[in-house]
């Protein structure tokens, strides 16, 4: 971790005018003894009373800062490659349907009409097993006929607008254009977010089937969806 600490004027002297502090290291404690070796401020760790409480303050506030900044950017990994698995306090919810609006279900088919002849892909949020907003994604697969892979940036981007994605995060969706509304074995192995919910839609009828899917363990199982 490296730190960078402002001085007020009453420490100024101590550090012959510098107007800030820098020092790095893989610890508090070396942060600490860093700053005390290269700038001769006498910083000392003693029991939990520090000799100068504005540079403890600074220490503990970029601290935490890094720490939420990890935390979040854990929970904002790879459609393909991330296996969300929760907060580590709270269990995962076990979806056993997805409660879909008309509209949105309609937007996600006109999606895929729009994308066609590649496959279309996107996040569904909401509360539970209930879904209010739809974001597009953009397919960013090598092979985008065939294949669906949401653009990192946009994914993350979309989960850290969110403190709790497992619950936020309802459900993912892609299109099949000339293909069956099943997930593929590609598809399957793929997938990794194991409390959400897959959504598929295919073009191959007329009008377009759209069926949801809890993706666990190498299977996928089909999930009702109900309309509001």
């Amino acid at each position: 971790m490296s730190v960078t600490v402002r001085l007020p004027g009453a420490l100024r002297d101590a550090t012959g005018g510098e107007t800030k502090l820098t020092a790095s290291g893989g610890t508090l404690r070396e942060v600490i003894a860093e700053i005390d070796r290269r700038h001769r401020l006498r910083v000392s760790c003693a029991g939990r009373g520090w000799r100068s409480p504005f540079v403890r303050q600074r220490v503990h506030r970029r601290r935490r800062r890094a720490q939420s900044w990890r935390k979040r950017r854990r929970g904002a990994g790879r459609e393909r490659g991330h296996g969300h698995s929760g907060d580590g306090r709270r269990p995962l919810i076990e979806r056993a349907r997805i409660v879909l609006p008309r509209a949105l279900r309609d937007e996600i088919v006109v999606h895929a009409r729009e994308s066609a002849p590649r496959e279309c892909c996107g996040l569904l949020f909401g509360d539970g097993e209930v879904v209010d907003r739809l974001v597009r994604g953009r397919n960013v697969h090598p092979t985008p006929e065939t294949r669906y892979e949401i653009d990192p940036s946009q994914l993350r981007a979309a989960l850290l607008e969110t403190d709790d994605s497992d619950r936020s995060l309802v459900g993912i969706y892609h299109s099949h254009p000339a293909t069956k509304p099943e997930p593929s074995y590609t598809d399957i192995t793929n997938a990794r977010w194991p409390a959400q919910v897959y959504v598929l839609t295919s073009l191959r009828s007329e009008p377009p089937d759209v069926f949801a899917y809890r993706i666990t363990g190498g299977e996928a199982r089909k999930i009702p969806i109900v309309e509001r």
